[in-house]
């Protein structure tokens, strides 16, 4: 791996007596595309949560480009270029999808004139011809999109998919895999939860698998489906 952007040290989190995590550490690198996997419970949306400060880890550290972002609120660790999507997608309903995109610009600009397009990212999306509508006309998988647009209008260095392709048909996955993998060739680091195997298999140069709040195994995609650990708590094998 090359120097890595993100260093997650020995992070814990409880939430009572209930160990959500318990002392994961990982690393991700400039332009690294990482799958995470794990069966329900096993602590993966409470790490994204911790990178992208909604939720803040018990003891370790979290370092973004060297600054130590662990006590950070999420709008200062987007600024610096950390975003994410939500596996329910959260826009703006009263505005139109193109608004919604305009919002986000407006944040990446840091106050000075927005030199983005929306539209442009629409098309990107291949949302261009539903940037007039509200986000209430719109499919699952252009939500979807909707949402991952939203996160790309800041400015990511780092961007965290949280389930993106969950509940879709699989022209659709195989769409959203497309489009995510654009993204990617863009030089953005991806961080991706899912339980679509064959959309971790062909998106990650990387897979970390989660059990029980811990790090279990660690590979490439295809020596992740033959770890025994991981067919055992992951694949029922």
């Amino acid at each position: 791996m090359t120097m890595p952007i993100l260093n997650v040290e020995s992070i814990s989190k409880h939430f009572g007596g209930f160990a959500a995590l318990s002392d994961v550490s990982l690393a991700v690198a400039a332009g690294e595309r990482l799958g995470i996997i794990g069966p329900n419970g096993s602590g993966k949306t409470t790490l994204i949560n911790c990178i992208s400060g909604a939720l803040r880890c018990d003891v370790g550290t979290i370092i973004f480009y060297s600054q130590n972002v662990s006590r950070l609120a999420p709008h200062r660790r987007t600024r610096l270029g950390i975003a994410r999507s939500f596996q329910i997608p959260r826009p703006f309903f009263s505005m139109s999808v193109a608004e919604n995109i305009a919002v986000a610009l407006e944040f990446a600009a840091r106050g000075a004139a927005v030199t983005g397009d929306a539209r442009t990212l629409l098309a990107q999306m291949r949302l261009a011809d539903k940037a007039d509508r509200k986000p209430a006309e719109l499919t699952q998988v252009d939500l979807r999109k909707l949402e991952l647009a939203r996160a790309l209008a800041t400015q990511p260095r780092l961007l965290i998919l949280d389930e993106v392709m969950a509940g879709l048909a699989a022209t659709e996955v195989d769409e959203m895999l497309d489009i995510v993998m654009g993204v990617s060739q863009l030089g953005v680091a991806i961080i991706m939860i899912e339980h679509i195997m064959r959309a971790i298999m062909r998106f990650s140069e990387r897979v970390v698998c989660l059990d029980a709040g811990r790090i279990v195994a660690e590979a490439a995609p295809a020596a992740i489906v033959q770890d025994k650990m991981v067919r055992r708590i992951y694949l029922g094998a």
